[in-house]
């Protein structure tokens, strides 16, 4: 996804909040979040593509040190007004210090750069520390057994043609993820509902940018 100016992200940050209206991500996902941070005693936290705050406030107080990175500066300008501690800067980037937890919530592009993002993310991770990576599969279940893909026919449907391949992207982040050490795997379901069909194409096209 290449925004070049601020109506680009203006943009981006409409559809996205959008999306957050319609679907029920947030509490799902902040209760997995919450159960690998008391399981782990996770006191810090590097959050990569921390968008809007939206789950960062609830994390932030959970832990001693929390860090955003973002690489919108309508984004940054919001964390920072909610007294988030952020860098405004797209990863992967070079930071002098690692974390209990690196945190990757549906900011790891299926496009480009995957296996650098990883390991950048990676080398961010305290020893005996936790790399916990949020994102969405298709094709496949949760042991990469071909599965009914109804997402990528979808996409096509709603216009996406330059859509990446997906299924083999997500194959590639689980290997190079088991390359790093013990990986464990859960399925979140979640659901987007919307008034419409109108929005509910909204919600899809801005998803599908990721």
């Amino acid at each position: 996804m290449n925004l070049k100016n601020q109506e680009d992200w203006n943009t981006y940050k409409s559809d996205f909040e959008d999306y957050l209206l319609y679907t029920n991500e947030k509490g799902i996902f902040l209760n997995e979040i919450f159960k690998v941070i008391n399981e782990n005693q996770v006191s810090t936290i590097l959050d990569i593509g921390a968008g809007n705050g939206l789950l960062g406030i609830s994390i932030s107080k959970k832990v001693n040190e929390y860090l955003a990175i973002e690489r919108s500066p309508i984004f940054v300008k919001e964390l920072t007004t909610l007294g988030l501690k952020t860098l405004e800067a797209e990863f992967p980037i070079n930071i002098d210090k690692k974390f209990d937890m690196v945190l990757v919530c549906h900011s790891l592009s299926y496009r480009t750069g995957v296996t650098s993002f990883l390991k950048k993310a990676w080398e961010l991770v305290k020893p005996q520390g936790i790399l916990l990576l949020i994102t969405f599969r298709t094709g496949t279940d949760i042991n990469l057994q071909t599965a009914k893909d109804d997402w990528s026919n979808l996409m096509r449907a709603i216009g996406n043609i330059e859509e990446p391949n997906y299924k083999t992207v997500f194959k590639k982040i689980i290997g190079i993820l088991t390359g790093f050490g013990n990986l464990e795997k859960t399925i979140l379901d979640t659901t987007i509902k919307t008034p419409t069909l109108d929005s509910m194409l909204r919600s899809l096209t801005f998803f599908a940018s990721k």
